[in-house]
């Protein structure tokens, strides 16, 4: 029984357990620091494209006599 217990404990705060920890942490760390920005990125983008439709549709409108949109365009 006792030679059980040490040998978990062994197992699991020696080297090879400490390394794979590190492993892992190190990996989702990785992770972490590409996904975000890659997200912030997109979505960065998206705000960008919506202002620029924006800007056209607003661009239509004055264009428009009497600002206002036929009745065949908002169908």
């Amino acid at each position: 029984m006792t030679m059980e217990k040490s040998l978990k404990s062994t197992l699991a705060t020696g080297l090879s357990a400490r390394l794979i920890l590190l492993t892992i942490f190190f990996i989702m760390l990785s992770e972490v620091l590409i996904y975000v920005p890659s997200i912030a990125r997109f979505r960065l983008v998206y705000l960008e494209e919506r202002l620029s439709v924006a800007r056209i549709a607003t661009l239509a409108m004055s264009a428009a006599p009497s600002n206002m949109v036929s009745a065949s365009l908002e169908a």
